[in-house]
């Protein structure tokens, strides 16, 4: 199987599994929802003695991994989008971010990606609010490729930082030697008309692009003209006619 044709949860409880061999500073919290994240069964069995579920208790998960982090460990939680974002946003923003504790935030299920699970428990603001926050960085990963390298990115960094998680199979935009990586060269001059997508709806940006004269997609930016042609988006996407040439790579970012 490669690597993009699995769920987007599994490629992040495999990197999670990696790291935590690798290094036993890093730990994993959950709030009672493991199986949903895909962290159970697998890093639980894996490492018993680094896995904490904290039981329906958003708050106290983000008070517990400050206080990880506070003390040299590396701690991965993650919770459904609203439960990680809006419960326990003061929590998050004294504890974690005022304090700079190096806390990896994972918010699973964003938007209408919870499906089944209602109204309650889709979050459309966890973007907005984390990235007013200041200290904490924020990353919306792609696809697969961008998620792994963007976990392995997280654990070697010492900022506050969130993730959003899509939790299923979804189509590859990169490929297997894509290295994520915060840099100045890695940004651009927006000054044309710009549409923006993220996470699963990057594709959608980037088989628009495809068809806008000049365009530049930048992680689901579009740049330029927006005259495009609908059939002709919908055949470059029927015909795989997305390659890495027709876009820049810049995930969402704010630091």
């Amino acid at each position: 199987m490669k690597l993009h044709e699995k769920e987007l949860r599994a490629v992040y409880t495999d990197t999670l599994i990696e790291l935590m061999t690798e290094n036993s500073n890093v730990v994993c919290l959950e709030a009672d929802l493991g199986k949903s994240s895909g962290t159970v069964p697998r890093v639980w069995e894996a490492f018993p003695d680094r896995f904490f579920d904290v039981g329906v208790a958003e708050a106290n998960m983000i008070g517990i991994s400050a206080g990880l982090a506070n003390e040299g460990m590396v701690p991965f939680c993650a919770t459904f989008t609203p439960f990680a974002t809006r419960r326990d946003y003061d929590q998050i923003t004294i504890s974690i971010a005022y304090a700079e504790n190096p806390v990896k935030i994972v918010g699973t299920a964003p938007g209408v990606t919870t499906a089944k699970n209602g109204a309650t428990h889709m979050c459309f603001q966890d973007l907005a609010i984390m990235r007013a926050m200041p200290n904490m960085r924020v990353y919306c990963p792609a696809d697969v490729y961008e998620l792994r390298s963007t976990v392995k990115y997280m654990a070697a960094s010492k900022k506050p930082e969130y993730m959003q998680l899509i939790r299923e199979v979804h189509s590859p935009i990169f490929d297997e030697n894509y290295e994520f990586v915060i840099s100045s060269d890695s940004r651009a001059d927006i000054t044309n008309p710009v549409g923006v997508g993220t996470n699963r709806f990057t594709i959608n940006g980037l088989t628009g692009a495809v068809n806008i004269p000049g365009s530049l997609s930048i992680g689901g930016a579009i740049t330029g003209s927006a005259d495009w042609n609908a059939n002709s988006i919908t055949d470059a996407y029927v015909n795989d006619n997305i390659t890495a040439s027709n876009y820049l790579p810049l995930s969402a970012t704010s630091s």
